[in-house]
């Protein structure tokens, strides 16, 4: 049996307040990186997907 391919799941509205948290995994499935980031809520937010092959990246400025 083959083993199922890894993505990069991430939600960048996560538990938005005065601003939007980010959340990210890498997992089988999104319902597995839910899982593990063990944060049993309804504010999720929209989630991309990425697959694991290639090089990728991303940043978030902090401030005010």
């Amino acid at each position: 049996m083959a083993k199922k391919k890894l993505k990069l799941f991430v939600w960048d509205e996560f538990k938005p307040d005065y601003t939007s948290g980010l959340a990210f995994a890498i997992a089988e499935d999104v319902n597995k990186a839910q899982e593990i980031i063990g944060v049993p809520d309804d504010e999720w937010g929209p989630v991309k997907e990425y697959p694991i092959d290639s090089p990728i990246a991303f940043y978030v400025y902090g401030g005010s």
